[in-house]
């Protein structure tokens, strides 16, 4: 389907054209309507379609577009991923253009080239900013650069941008400055959905456990919606706290919403376990659709908890 779908592409030097133009659909129609040269879509060509599908919005196309570039072989091209970052993000998946983000092998080039383009006097904006404070996060560890791109956020007026903010509280959490994420996630005026989600994270990963869930028990107040990774988190804060009430009440959200998954299953296993109600525990992971080692051990681990030994080792020998 897809082979088919970017055989029938144009020249290059009419998508070039197209993407230019006053409508961004015919660059997206060259590319699935345009019939003639069988050859295989450059870079070049695949990156002018994602920037017309982040202009329009167009997910469907620029999600199958991605399927292709996977396909063809082009998942570790640097500026195929930026694309892909820049169409995630401009159609509102921050999840997904953080995974393909993180998931490049080339962190240390976002810096490199956004030196350049300061050196060039090519002013950057949100999306370029964004993305090299993401880049502070690597697959190495991370790197303190989060003040001297701070000061080029204010210095660039970008500090209004609510998506920019969110990137450096997150930043400064995961260099485990939270008090300077705090600070700037309390001087943030207008706090939205994925601000709050990334401060509770900030929270949780750096193990300040009773702050997540004031925060989270604020953000619910305000009818905002948690993440599935943002519930998760504060499953994980009670269960280090081991408040059963306030799990009780964080599980109900978790069958409300459909957050059901082996970690939230396995955290719940042991907020239930820890706050002596080995029962619940177990209906857990009785209605979970899976079973694996990961809850077993947490429910053998639970009765042993609760001083029925018995019922532990029975357990092991049943499963």
């Amino acid at each position: 389907m897809m082979q088919k779908l970017f055989c029938r592409t144009c020249k290059h030097d009419y998508m070039r054209k197209s993407s230019k133009s006053a409508s961004t659909y015919q660059a997206l129609e060259s590319l699935s309507r345009k019939n003639g040269l069988m050859e295989k879509p450059t870079e070049y060509v695949l990156c002018n379609s994602l920037s017309s599908c982040a202009k329009t919005m167009n997910w469907h196309f620029g999600v199958q577009i991605h399927a292709y570039t996977i396909q063809s072989g082009y998942e570790d091209n640097l500026f195929l991923s930026t694309a892909l970052v820049d169409f995630y993000a401009k159609c509102f998946c921050i999840v997904d253009a953080r995974k393909i983000f993180r998931a490049m092998k080339v962190h240390d080039q976002a810096f490199f080239l956004f030196k350049e383009m300061l050196g060039t006097r090519i002013m950057p904006n949100c999306f370029t900013l964004t993305s090299v404070v993401n880049a502070c996060v690597g697959e190495n560890g991370v790197v303190d650069c989060c003040p001297s791109l701070h000061v080029h956020v204010v210095k660039r007026g970008f500090d209004t941008s609510n998506f920019v903010i969110s990137s450096l509280v997150d930043c400064y959490a995961s260099c485990g400055r939270i008090d300077d994420a705090v600070l700037l996630f309390n001087e943030t005026s207008e706090k939205d959905t994925v601000i709050y989600n990334t401060m509770i994270s900030g929270y949780c990963r750096n193990l300040y456990n009773e702050d997540a869930l004031k925060l989270f028990v604020e953000m619910r107040g305000k009818n905002m919606s948690p993440t599935d990774h943002t519930v998760s988190s504060i499953l994980s804060a009670c269960s280090r706290l081991a408040v059963l009430v306030e799990g009780k009440q964080v599980h109900s959200l978790v069958i409300k919403m459909g957050f059901e998954n082996v970690f939230v299953d396995s955290t719940l296993i042991n907020i239930y376990s820890k706050g002596g109600d080995i029962d619940e525990a177990r209906r857990v992971l009785d209605q979970t659709s899976w079973k694996n080692t990961v809850l077993l051990t947490s429910m053998i681990m639970g009765y042993a908890q609760c001083g029925r030994g018995l019922e532990a080792l029975g357990f092991l020998i049943i499963y």
